[in-house]
Formats: structure tokens, C-alpha cells, sequence
């Protein structure tokens, strides 16, 4: 039987194999991978090797299964092959307050067994992420061992925090490079609390501290106190190659310790202290007002009260900051004094996305902040007074509910820069965005992805209708202007260039491609936003109703 590609009635040869290998290395869609491969028998074993080095997310049982059985019917030429996994199957913890409990709606792992089989030989792995990773490594005691062998990870995430992902964290082998860890523990019996201290993960994880450059960290629980753990900190070791830390919803922000440990960061993410009052923000911030800063540090971001608590004193390059849905003068003045502390020449702020629960979405007694045109406007004007500031990107949510009656975005940014007496900024971006769930949407819900009752909304109006004559305009407000965007929704941005002659103003529309490159060269691209909170087990107490309690031999009830 002639192959596809076989020349009818007995021309000259097939296309040759080595074209149809390079062919395969340019596909970057799987069904395109798939199709090809089953043109020839003997392409058929490189596609196989070319579908392995896609990112595969396992999702259940079943795809592990799956995933498995694919390698280990040639596990010494496709195992080496897969590049990037990621284990997300649901899964409830079964050892609980030293009780064993077996869940009737959790799943067996009938795939365990063969990955066992599977990642001795797996060589080339470098990126592995683990959701649920305490349930998931206390399937099999063998588990924890195989993959701390692995030499090769370069990047590592995990979720779902206890002791047995402790063990698997200090026995790690390969060298990374990038580690995301969520520190919310599983059994809080562990420690006796809810999550370990940043303190506490770095001792875990001292042996990459030569070669570390990227961590992300969910949760580290506050300590007790700062005097009675001084000698620890000292023990620490540094991580000089880490330039990059993201500490999102930590137990608290203290300086010393994150610069003793991180002495060449260049950026910094911090979101959402937790349990924390006004009264203990300001603590940190003056406590960390005494502290020496980062020479290297370029860019800093995170929500209004954390970069207060930071108490900053060192100039950065850019901020981004997350405003949050209510004004008021304490927290407009933080920002002022964020701002007048850092002196960025890049901000970066985002008004409409709630902090608290990492979604665009907003109760109903809440209403976005443009409905209180003044907060809105103070807060605008005293964070673009600074005169080293050049560059300016807001980032607005059109998914949250406004009122009928609310006054027009355009009409407070023009009225604000026409007001201000000197103007210092030449590049200013405006994003209308729509990306995170919307009103009342609960998490895993589809958005409201409604663009024309967006542009229904009378403050948002222009932007839709005349975005030429909005950017116009607001080159003419700020007469240092020389470059606008706005961006609604996934939409190509739109970039203008202002050429002015004396009092004559003429707007120059750029093609977007080079618009993105001009915007990328300037160093306005936006950051990724965060989706939620890393999967994790949550106690229930329906589930306890639901389920048999095992006790090990010896024990009794």
C-alpha cells in the first residue's frame, strides 16, 4: 500500500526522512504533530519523541494512565523525550491530625504504579509541577525518592504543603532554577500552624542557593517574633543568584530578612498580607523604614497596604500597583508615599481587580471607585506628580458594576493633567480589560465577556466610539505626550505618535506591530496576571460525614 506521500504509479522516492524530522520540530500544535506522523510507519517513532516535548497536564487517573502506558511501550527512546509535566488530579489528604481517612469521592491512582515504572527513565524532565502534591505523594512511599533523583528539573511547582512535600523539597537533587511553592500546609498539625514560615522554606531548600534565580512563594506564615529568631536568620544562607521573588498573600513583609537573603534581587512581587490589621501595616512599615534596601532592585509591585508595609527608602526603575476598590486618604497617602520614596519612572496602576480574592469580582455592597470621582482623581493626580515619572500605564477592569450615573473615565484623566502645572510624561498606555472572572462571577464560572454593554457605560463610552479623538485629546492635555495607546480587552492595541508644531497638534497612527515594539523597548509590557490560588486541599465538614476512618494497627478508637 502506497504512503501518503508516495508518488503514484511508481514515480521517484518518498520525501525524505530527514525532511519529514524537520517538519515535525516546526509543528507547534499536537493534532498537526499527530497528523504527520501517521503519514509514514517510520516517522512514527520522531513524532512520538516530538508530542513528548509539548507541556502535558494531567488532569486524572485516567490521562496518567494513559501518559504512562504511551512511554513504557518504548520507554527507552520516548521517555527521555518529555520536556514539561503537570499533575493536577484532585485529590483529598488521607492522613489528617494523625488520622488515616479514606474519602468515597477520592480517587484510587491506578496510574501511580506505572509512573513508578516510568520516571527512572525519564532524563530529560525540566519543568514539573505538582497540584494537590501532599495527597499526591502519599499515594506511594516510593514516589518522593524517583523524584528527587530526577536530575534535570530546572523548574519546580508545587502545591499543597506538608511534611511528606518537605521531604521531597530537601532531597531534591537537580539544580533549580525556578521554584513556586504554596506554604498553606495540609495538616496543620505539621507545626502546629496554618503555613511555614519564609524562614523555614528557605532552610528546606538551602541547597539551591547557589543557583536559585526565581522563586514564588504562596502563603508563609508570620513568626512570633523577630528577636527571638534573629540567630536563625543569621544561619541562613544567601541565595545570590535569586533576582527574582514573589511573595504572594504572606504572613508579613520583613525587610531585613528578605534582603539578607536575597542580596542581588532585581524585581519584587509582594500581594496581600494576610491577617494582618492597619495597625500591624504600619508596624512593619516602620520597622522596615530602619532597614537598608537593595541597590540592584528595579521594579517592585504589588497591592497599596503591602508596598507600604515594604517601607521602601531606595529608588526603583518601575511600580506596579494594585489599587484597591475603596479610597480613602490613608491609602492614597501611602501610595504618595510609596511613590515620593521610589521615584519610578515607570507606574503601572491597575484600578477594579479586588485583592482579597484574586478576582475581578466585587460583593454588593461594593461599587468600582470611579463612582467616587474625587478619591479616584486625588488619588490619580498625587500618584503622576512626581517629576521623574515619564512613563504611565493604567489598567482598568470593565467587568465591575458601575453606576448609571457614573462620570466619564476620559473626563477625570483630562481634567486632572490639564489641572497639574508641570507635565513630565511622554509615554502613557491605557488598558480596558476584561481578562479575570466577572461581576459576581464565582471562580471556575465563564466571564462575562459582554463588550457592548461595556461600551454602553457612559464612563467607558468614548474610548469605544472615538478612540483617535480620545487619544487627541489627551495629548493635548499633557504637552510633553508623545506616544498613546489603549487597549480594550484581548483586542490589538492601538498606538498614535503626537507631532506637535508650535500649537498645532497632529496625531500619527502606528502600525501595531511596531507600536508593540516600541511599547516592549520603553519597558511597558504588562506583567501576567495572576489567576486565583494554587489548588489545595480544603477541610469540610461534610466530607468527614462521608467517609471511613482507618486507624493503624495498635490503635484504637
Amino acid at each position: 500500500m502506497q504512503g501518503l506521500y508516495d508518488p503514484p504509479h511508481g514515480g521517484r522516492g518518498t520525501i525524505p526522512f530527514d525532511i519529514f524530522a524537520m517538519l515535525l520540530q516546526l509543528l507547534d500544535i499536537r493534532a498537526d504533530v499527530r497528523a504527520l506522523m501517521l503519514a509514514r510507519k517510520d516517522i512514527y517513532a520522531e513524532g512520538a519523541r516530538r508530542l513528548l516535548k509539548f507541556p502535558i497536564t494531567i488532569s486524572d487517573d485516567r490521562g496518567l494512565v494513559s501518559l504512562c502506558q504511551f512511554i513504557l511501550r518504548d520507554p527507552l527512546d520516548r521517555a527521555p523525550g518529555l520536556r514539561q509535566l503537570h499533575i493536577s488530579i484532585p485529590l483529598k489528604l488521607r492522613h489528617f491530625f494523625e488520622e488515616y481517612r479514606v474519602y468515597r469521592d477520592d480517587p484510587e491512582l491506578r496510574g501511580v504504579p506505572l509512573l513508578l515504572r516510568v520516571l527512572p527513565k525519564v532524563t530529560r524532565l525540566e519543568d514539573l509541577s505538582i497540584d494537590w502534591c501532599e495527597e499526591f505523594l502519599e499515594r506511594d512511599n516510593g514516589l518522593i525518592p524517583l523524584i528527587a533523583s530526577l536530575g534535570t528539573l530546572r523548574r519546580l511547582c508545587i502545591s499543597s504543603f506538608g511534611l511528606l512535600s518537605c521531604d521531597l523539597l530537601a532531597s531534591l537533587r537537580s539544580p533549580l532554577q525556578e521554584l513556586e511553592v504554596d506554604c498553606w500546609m495540609s495538616d496543620i498539625g505539621c507545626w502546629g500552624k496554618e503555613a511555614i514560615p519564609l524562614a523555614g522554606l528557605m532552610a528546606i531548600i538551602h541547597g539551591h542557593s547557589q543557583t536559585l534565580e526565581i522563586l514564588i512563594v504562596w502563603f508563609s506564615s508570620h513568626v512570633e517574633s523577630r528577636d527571638a529568631t534573629r540567630g536563625w536568620y543569621q544561619q541562613l544562607r544567601e541565595f545570590p543568584c535569586l533576582h527574582s521573588l514573589s511573595l504572594r498573600s504572606p504572613g508579613e513583609v520583613d525587610l531585613e530578612l528578605l534582603v539578607g537573603l536575597f542580596p542581588n534581587l532585581r524585581s519584587l512581587n509582594i500581594t496581600d498580607i494576610w491577617g494582618v490589621e492597619d495597625a500591624d501595616v504600619e508596624n512593619m512599615h516602620d520597622d522596615n523604614m530602619e532597614q537598608p534596601c537593595w541597590p540592584s532592585l528595579e521594579e517592585v509591585s504589588g497591592d497599596v497596604d503591602a508596598l507600604h508595609a515594604l517601607g521602601l527608602t531606595s529608588s526603583v526603575r518601575r511600580v506596579d500597583a494594585t489599587c484597591p476598590l475603596n479610597y480613602d486618604s490613608d491609602r492614597e497617602w501611602r501610595l504618595h508615599q510609596f511613590l515620593g520614596q521610589t521615584g519610578p519612572t515607570h507606574l503601572f496602576l491597575h484600578f477594579g481587580y479586588d485583592i482579597r480574592n484574586h478576582y475581578g469580582y466585587t460583593s454588593e455592597d461594593e461599587t468600582w471607585a470611579l463612582d467616587d470621582r474625587d478619591a479616584f482623581a486625588n488619588l490619580l493626580d498625587s500618584a503622576t506628580r512626581s517629576e521623574k515619572l515619564t512613563h504611565l500605564a493604567l489598567d482598568i477592569c470593565l467587568n465591575l458594576e458601575t453606576l448609571e450615573d457614573s462620570p466619564s473615565l476620559l473626563n477625570i484623566l483630562l481634567e486632572v493633567w490639564r489641572d497639574q502645572q508641570s507635565h513630565h510624561l511622554t509615554f502613557l498606555v491605557l488598558r480596558l480589560d476584561t481578562s479575570l472572572p466577572g461581576v459576581n462571577t464565582a471562580p471556575g464560572e465563564e466571564e462575562i465577556d459582554d463588550i457592548d454593554a461595556a461600551s454602553a457605560k457612559d464612563c467607558f463610552a468614548p474610548f469605544f466610539q472615538h478612540p483617535a479623538s480620545c487619544a487627541e485629546d489627551l495629548a493635548l492635555a499633557i504637552p510633553t505626550l508623545m506616544y498613546v495607546s489603549l487597549q480594550i480587552k484581548s483586542s490589538s492595541p492601538a498606538f498614535w505618535r503626537a507631532h506637535r508644531t508650535g500649537d498645532r497638534l497632529q496625531m500619527e497612527n502606528i502600525d501595531p506591530t511596531e507600536g508593540q515594539k516600541l511599547a516592549t523597548s520603553e519597558g511597558l509590557d504588562f506583567a501576567q496576571r495572576i489567576f486565583g490560588e494554587p489548588s489545595r486541599y480544603s477541610f469540610d465538614e461534610y466530607d468527614l460525614l462521608h467517609c471511613t476512618v482507618e486507624y493503624p494497627r495498635g490503635v484504637s478508637s
